[in-house]
C-alpha cells in the first residue's frame, strides 16, 4: 500500500494474522501449495480474505483523482461478503476529533440520538458522546459503508485512474497459450 501507514484496528490486525500465519508456514516444512492444502476449510477462507484485504487499496491522494475500479472492487466485495465495517469498528475519539461540532450533531442525528445537552458540549466532550453513542449501537457513518453504493462510469474523454490503467494492461492480449500437447517440465 505504499506509504500508507497501516490502520492498527484494521490493517494492523490482518498484518498480524498474516505474520502469524507465515510462521506457521516456514515452521511447517511445506511447499506452499501443500500448506494451504493443509489448513482446515475456514482458515483458507479467512487466508484468502486476508489476502484480499491486504491488496486492495482504496486510498485517493485527492479528491479529483477518483480510482473508479478500487471503489468497484470494494463495492463487489463488499457485496460478496455482506461486509458491514460496524461489525469490527465503531467511531473513536481519534476519528471524532477532526471533525467539526456540526458534524459531530450530524452524526448525532443520523445516529438518531435526542440528547438536548449535545449542542452545548465544549467539541472534546461532544467527541466523547458520539463515540459512546455509536459503540453503543455497533454504529458506523454511511460513508464508510459499501452497502447500496455505485460507481459513476466517467465520460470517456477523461483519463483513466492508474488502477483503470493497470487493469488495461492486464488485459492486453500476450503470447498465446502453448498448445496442451507441449510437455510441461517442472522444477524439482
Amino acid at each position: 500500500r505504499g506509504q500508507t501507514p497501516a490502520i492498527g484496528a484494521l490493517d494492523g490486525d490482518v498484518r498480524g494474522r498474516l505474520e502469524a500465519r507465515r510462521v506457521d508456514y516456514k515452521a511447517s516444512g511445506l511447499r506452499p501449495i501443500a500448506w494451504v492444502d493443509g489448513l482446515a476449510h475456514g482458515d483458507k477462507m479467512a487466508l484468502l480474505a486476508e489476502l484480499t484485504a491486504i491488496t486492495l487499496n482504496l486510498r485517493e491522494a485527492r479528491t479529483s483523482n477518483i480510482r473508479n475500479s478500487a471503489r468497484a472492487e470494494a463495492i463487489e466485495l463488499a457485496e460478496l461478503c455482506a461486509a458491514d465495517i460496524s461489525a469490527h469498528w465503531t467511531p473513536d475519539p481519534d476519528y471524532l476529533a477532526v471533525h467539526s461540532k456540526k458534524q459531530l450533531l450530524v452524526l448525532l442525528d443520523e445516529m438518531q440520538v435526542d440528547d438536548p445537552r449535545a449542542k452545548t458540549l465544549k467539541k472534546d466532550e461532544l467527541v466523547v458522546l458520539v463515540a459512546d453513542a455509536a459503540a453503543e449501537r455497533q454504529w458506523a457513518p454511511r460513508v464508510l459503508s459499501w452497502e447500496g453504493a455505485t460507481v459513476e462510469t466517467p465520460p470517456a474523454d477523461e483519463e483513466q485512474d492508474d488502477g483503470d490503467e493497470a487493469l488495461a494492461d492486464d488485459l492486453t492480449p500476450g503470447p498465446a497459450a502453448p498448445s496442451p500437447e507441449v510437455a510441461v517440465q517442472h522444477a524439482a
